[in-house]
């Protein structure tokens, strides 16, 4: 067999940074601060940086947001695993 290679070449800006819509993201923390979740500063929500998203591509077509926000578990519980689910449930944040 005789194989050749292929080259494709990778865009510098194959995945952009988020570009978060302001109003948007007020009017959410407005709707949620009512159902009484609490907000860190500004100056601390910009200096986090909490996981990785491939959603930034998006944002700069359509406004959108990533929010973020704690749901207390078990110690050594963490996100997308069914640990997490079993927390979730009896709660009504998981159908």
């Amino acid at each position: 067999m005789n194989y050749k290679s292929i080259h494709f070449p990778i865009p510098a800006n194959l995945t952009l940074d988020l570009n978060i819509n302001a109003p948007l993201a007020a009017r959410y923390e407005s709707y949620a601060s009512d159902l009484g979740i609490k907000f860190p500063s500004k100056r601390d929500q910009e200096g986090q940086s909490l996981g990785s998203t491939d959603q930034g591509n998006v944002t700069y077509e359509v406004p959108a947001i990533h929010a973020v926000y704690k749901i207390d578990t078990p110690p050594g519980v963490g996100n997308h695993t069914p640990g997490f689910a079993d927390v979730l449930i009896p709660r009504g944040l998981l159908g």
